[in-house]
């Protein structure tokens, strides 16, 4: 039997790489503010060397941030951008360059980032009880499962199903969750089959029998046309009212 994964997206940053980020930010700010006021006093250049180590510190995090993170491009990004580079811009104010921002800046966006972690599993666990998602919310959970490679995100996937379908409670709400399983499936196939177009948020069941209308309406049409040809017999029924019917 295949392991059951307890949630799809591990946090990113790991917890001891933001321990790491946040002690070296830290350091950085408090290297800036003793060096930066002793040179101050002494040479008064402790400004323009605060400066420095404050963009050599948001390089080398930026560089961390981007090999660690694998949340940068999915959730909460306008958040994610303000709290960072916001940081670095009151770090080139005078006056506020003794404020710890670096570390302010540091922690934020491993918050916000572990914030689209949760946000992703929770997304995650709403497509596999079958819910549908908004397109916006399907292209980011579909992006966060590139990670896996093809096979790894379907397997993954199909997993997550059963494990919503076994943790649901036997009767209704069970059968609730595969209800809305199959029909995202119907779903999903006839989207693939080009019946209905990728983005439309309709209902499976009106799609599936506005189809099975037009159908009935195409057939009761062909009917009609050859019954008015010479020789042929008179209907004795109305085809059209039953195949509605039926579709119905």
């Amino acid at each position: 039997m295949a392991e059951e994964p307890k949630k799809p997206f591990k946090l990113s940053p790991s917890p001891m790489t933001a321990v790491l980020m946040i002690a070296f930010a830290i350091c950085i700010d408090a290297l800036q503010f003793f060096v930066g006021l002793a040179l101050t006093a002494v040479l008064g250049v402790g400004l323009v060397v605060a400066w420095m180590l404050s963009l050599l510190a948001f390089v080398v995090l930026w560089i961390w941030f981007k090999l660690a993170d694998n949340n940068t491009q999915n959730h909460f990004i306008l958040m994610r951008v303000l709290a960072y580079y916001g940081a670095l811009v009151v770090e080139f104010i005078p006056g506020l360059d003794f404020f710890p921002a670096i570390t302010f800046g540091v922690l934020s966006r491993i918050l916000i980032s572990w914030a689209g972690d949760v946000k992703a599993n929770k997304l995650a666990e709403q497509e596999a009880e079958g819910k549908e998602l908004s397109a916006g919310k399907q292209r980011k959970l579909d992006r966060r499962y590139r990670g896996y490679g093809p096979d790894g995100a379907e397997q993954t996937r199909e997993q997550l199903r059963q494990k919503a379908v076994a943790d649901a409670k036997p009767g209704k709400d069970r059968r609730e969750i595969q209800r809305r399983q199959q029909e995202k499936d119907e779903n999903i196939g006839m989207k693939a089959a080009g019946i209905i177009a990728s983005g439309a948020p309709l209902p499976v069941k009106a799609v599936a029998g506005s189809v099975l209308a037009l159908d009935a309406y195409r057939r009761d049409k062909e009917r009609r046309k050859s019954a008015t040809r010479p020789g042929s017999p008179p209907a004795r029924r109305d085809p059209y009212t039953e195949d509605v019917r039926e579709a119905a």
